[in-house]
């Protein structure tokens, strides 16, 4: 399984990527965070950061972004992991998605086999985004608008039943 919370552009041109995580399901306590994106010359680059961490799959953990013109910094539960230069093609609106998918054949974490459990789930008790002096101003119904209090911003909770134990 490949747990993912990641970023894309919203113009749907791949030009950039921001991965929160990526975890390999076979490898539970590494959680990968990465930029991916051209800079100002056009170079395409990616920093791929492994971070060692704690089994991923105990509990809930809050992972987070702070994506900045400059900087990008990320953290997990509350700890600075990671602190990567922004690709200049990333300066631009995305969008966060939050999935679990299965490899396959050509894929990173490979094809599932008789230990890949099924089914699978990811729990995801919130997801917020607030806005930032950097953050523009983008069109459509659930955009974050630059001025807000964070508590304004559009936070999306999705509350869940406890985990058992």
């Amino acid at each position: 399984m490949w747990p993912a919370f990641w970023l894309l552009p919203a113009s749907n041109q791949y030009t950039s990527e921001i991965d929160v995580f990526e975890v390999l399901g076979q490898a539970p306590s590494v959680a990968y965070v990465s930029t991916h994106g051209a800079d100002s010359s056009g170079n395409w680059g990616s920093n791929v950061q492994p971070i060692q961490t704690v089994n991923t799959s105990d509990g809930f953990h809050v992972f987070s972004v702070d994506w900045g013109p400059q900087t990008t910094t990320f953290s997990i539960d509350g700890k600075t992991v990671s602190t990567q230069a922004t690709p200049a093609s990333m300066n631009t609106p995305m969008y966060m998605l939050v999935n679990l998918a299965v490899g396959g054949q050509w894929s990173w974490p490979g094809p599932p086999d008789a230990t890949t459990p099924m089914p699978s789930t990811m729990q995801v008790a919130w997801v917020r985004a607030y806005a930032t002096k950097y953050t523009r101003l983008v069109s459509g119904t659930r955009a974050i608008r630059a001025g807000l209090r964070p508590s304004a911003v559009g936070a999306v909770t999705a509350p869940l039943p406890q985990p058992p134990g």
